[in-house]
């Protein structure tokens, strides 16, 4: 018997009835192969943003400690860490829009990112 593969139903040839549909059981391999590179691509990229982001931030403190003696580097990069999470935040709002899609509920999330000097620079 030869199978076409038609919409998810398997339809095989019968020899005295024609045409008969059967449902077609779905393997979880390539759901799961999916899902898996679609959160490592996405976990990349928003690790990939938040290093940049941390790395203007840190030229940001560096330039703004340059005039105190006893600020140091190892001071400014604690400091831009600290400050990772709140920066970060517009850019978790901007992802949640793209992959749910805007709450109809509540403000756009993103209007709040302009109250972050950093983001201003890109306005």
């Amino acid at each position: 018997m030869e199978g076409v593969f038609i919409a998810a139903c398997l339809i095989r040839l019968n020899e005295d009835d024609g045409l008969e549909a059967q449902a077609m059981r779905l393997s979880i391999t390539f759901p799961a192969y999916v899902g898996r590179q679609f959160l490592f691509w996405f976990f990349s990229v928003v690790l990939i943003l938040a290093a940049i982001i941390l790395l203007f931030d840190f030229v940001e403190l560096i330039r703004r400690t340059s005039k105190h003696e006893e600020a140091t580097l190892d001071i400014a990069l604690f400091m831009a860490l600290l400050r990772l999470p709140i920066t970060i935040e517009p850019l978790e709002a901007g992802f949640e829009i793209c992959l749910f899609g805007p709450s109809p509920m509540q403000p756009h999330p993103l209007l709040r990112s302009l109250s972050y000097p950093f983001l201003k620079l890109f306005i």
